[in-house]
């Protein structure tokens, strides 16, 4: 496992990319896009690109969650 880098000079942790969260507002945002979006255009209407959209969020926070397509969000949906 790759230790992580040591803090700047200052104490500060280092600059660079987030670590990647899994944030629980940002997967319900994607869950109630999707749920919009199948009612408005139906199952062959809904993309990721459509979702992430709605939602507010990058396409790769879809897929963090749901690796393979949308059909996988269709046991989460309310």
């Amino acid at each position: 496992m790759p230790s992580l880098p040591a803090a700047n000079a200052d104490g500060a942790p280092p600059r660079g990319r987030a670590p990647h969260r899994r944030s629980d507002p940002a997967r319900v945002a994607v869950l109630h896009a999707a749920d919009d979006l199948l009612v408005e255009r139906g199952y062959a209407g809904v993309t990721i690109e459509g979702i992430a959209a709605r939602a507010g969020v990058a396409k790769q926070t879809i897929y963090r969650w749901w690796p393979s397509k949308v059909r996988d969000l269709d046991g989460h949906l309310p």
